[in-house]
């Protein structure tokens, strides 16, 4: 998959929230060329980021772009799907996620891109199955997805006693429906703190600087 908005959003987004809560060891789920934990690697100089992909290929090129990063020893990757991934005793008190979208439409011949893009080989269901069982007592999940799934995605977060901690949802310009929520789960049952975030804003542009060149 291309770099992409939502990518670099969750990447950025999350960042503040990493920091806040000193996370040390991180998981991003569905790495793909890595993007997310290039990021998180890049402005969490204390933390350990895994990143594991069902897909061959992804795998390949997150492995080159990690050995090819200032932080290589600090990153790591794994092929395999995350439902019987096993960290023995070790948990993750942070975990990232740009997820499957699609639940019911027309899915892609390319193969690799339906299995990134839709949720044929991981369901919400079994990400949030993963995430509560890999998660430490006080850490917390924070993925990108639809912002009309968002509501049911917290439903279901609730079977696995993750609740929403944060919720923005992104706007490409004034007055538009949000087509993106970020969310922020954990196992604190707190009121969840609603934005809504301008991509045309100077906040925004403030978030995603770190991770583009200039000119």
């Amino acid at each position: 998959m291309k770099v992409g908005t939502d990518g670099v959003m969750l990447g950025a987004w999350t960042i503040s929230y990493a920091r806040e809560r000193h996370s040390r060891n991180v998981l991003d789920i569905g790495t793909g060329s890595g993007l997310i934990a290039l990021m998180l690697a890049q402005e969490l100089p204390e933390a350990t980021i895994t990143g594991i992909d069902i897909d061959g290929e992804a795998i390949q090129q997150a492995s080159q772009n990690f050995s090819a990063s200032p932080w290589a020893n600090r990153l790591c990757v794994i092929q395999g799907d995350v439902q019987s991934y096993s960290c023995g005793s070790r948990r993750y008190d942070l975990i990232v996620s740009n997820p499957p979208f699609f639940n019911n439409s027309l899915q892609s011949p390319n193969g690799q891109r339906t299995s990134a893009r839709h949720t044929k080989s991981l369901t919400h269901s079994q990400l949030l199955h993963a995430a509560n069982r890999l998660l430490t007592d006080e850490g917390c999940f924070s993925l990108i997805l639809p912002s009309d799934a968002a509501q049911q995605i917290c439903r279901i977060a609730h079977h696995f006693n993750l609740y929403p901690q944060v919720a923005t949802d992104l706007i490409t310009k004034q007055g538009a429906s949000p087509k993106r929520t970020l969310l922020l789960l954990s196992r604190s049952q707190v009121e969840c703190i609603r934005e809504s975030l301008l991509m045309t804003s100077d906040y925004y542009r403030e978030l995603v600087s770190p991770f583009y060149l200039h000119a």
